[in-house]
């Protein structure tokens, strides 16, 4: 009888000794968001972690100069994380900066005093040429432009029509993923049915709607793998889901559903009488401006500029990269690589918006 309350003793131990270890792990090993200032090898350092992103920034500085930085990572009880400073000389007139975060290196940021500017910007030297035939110089993509009747494949030059009669203007077309989704335009007024281009299996689905959407819409955004649709005339939100095939109203409220940093809500008249779209802070946040390029990190207020051409408008962001065009040339910019010419038409000089689309294979 002894023994098996010895051992009942024994057991309730090691039970609450568990509970404990269990207890202190999970306390020290919580994420807590932090704001660190240091300094380190003559550089001022504000080091910041944001728990709900998975987001480390660092604010750097020296003399007049200073640079913002963001790292999505895995959360580290660690603290003064900069392991290096890395300079580059490249340009007199620029001092040139990329940090190091255990394994892993930012790209380089290069100022004058006053703007910001990619590092592979400092040393390009780019010609534009224009031509009246599609010319690709990266195969790294897939390349379909808008025919008037569907797309067309330009590395393979082959067609997928869905229309009867020829659309010139795109201009309900939508990227996301893999997909790109494009209404029935041989339909007037509204639509009821929609196709939905696959780049991964190469093919074209027909998408049967439960509901007339008119053509006075446009896309709010993404908010996971659903997308947001306003439909201006009859003051309708809807979700949908590509893969899925699903598309329900989200709201017919007064306040509906947006995104700006965060999942939130609008007042419905905001999206009829001004065409605002969803807004997020990625690691790398592109925009134009005065026909400039610039990429943001995340949390910062600084402007990167990552080209010297002008520049008419993105075409697509995915993940760190993004598309743009200039004259009759379209480019490819990702902060490791810094900015590649992919393709030219002479067709851009007039009208580009939803007529090119590109994907990274």
């Amino acid at each position: 009888m002894k023994f098996i309350k010895d051992n009942f003793k024994l057991i309730i131990f090691l039970i609450v000794l568990i509970v404990l270890i269990v207890l202190f792990l999970g306390f020290f090993n919580k994420e807590v968001e932090y704001k660190l200032e240091y300094d380190l090898n003559e550089y001022h350092v504000i080091e910041s972690y944001y728990k709900d992103d998975n987001m480390y920034t660092f604010n750097v500085s020296k003399d007049d100069y200073t640079y913002d930085y963001a790292i999505n990572h895995k959360y580290s009880r660690k603290r003064k994380l900069i392991t290096e400073f890395i300079t580059d000389a490249t340009n007199d007139d620029y001092k040139c900066l990329a940090i190091k975060v255990g394994n892993i290196t930012t790209n380089s940021i290069c100022s004058n005093g006053k703007d910001y500017y990619d590092h592979n910007l400092i040393e390009s030297d780019d010609n534009n040429k224009s031509d009246e035939q599609f010319k690709i110089y990266n195969y790294d993509y897939s390349y379909l432009v808008w025919n008037g009747y569907g797309y067309t494949d330009k590395n393979n030059n082959k067609d997928y029509n869905f229309l009867s009669k020829e659309s010139y203007s795109n201009d309900l077309a939508y990227q996301f993923n893999e997909y790109i989704i494009t209404p029935n335009y041989d339909q007037e007024h509204s639509f009821n049915k929609m196709y939905i281009y696959n780049n991964d299996k190469h093919t074209i689905e027909e998408w049967r709607l439960n509901v007339d959407i008119s053509y006075d819409s446009y896309f709010l955004g993404n908010i996971g793998e659903d997308l947001y649709l306003f439909d201006v005339s009859n003051k309708v939100e809807y979700r949908m889901n590509i893969k899925r095939k699903k598309i329900k109203v989200a709201t017919s409220k007064e306040m509906v559903i947006f995104y700006d940093k965060k999942r939130t809500t609008i007042n419905k008249n905001k999206l009829i009488y001004n065409k605002i779209l969803f807004s997020y802070d990625n690691l790398y946040n592109y925009l134009v401006f005065n026909n400039k390029i610039y990429y943001r990190y995340y949390k910062s207020d600084k402007y990167v500029r990552i080209s010297n051409h002008d520049i008419k408008d993105i075409i697509y962001k995915s993940n760190d990269d993004v598309y743009y065009i200039s004259g009759t040339s379209l480019y490819n910019y990702n902060p490791s690589k810094g900015e590649t010419k992919i393709a030219e038409s002479f067709e851009w000089n007039f009208n580009y918006m939803n007529k090119i689309f590109v994907f990274s294979r």
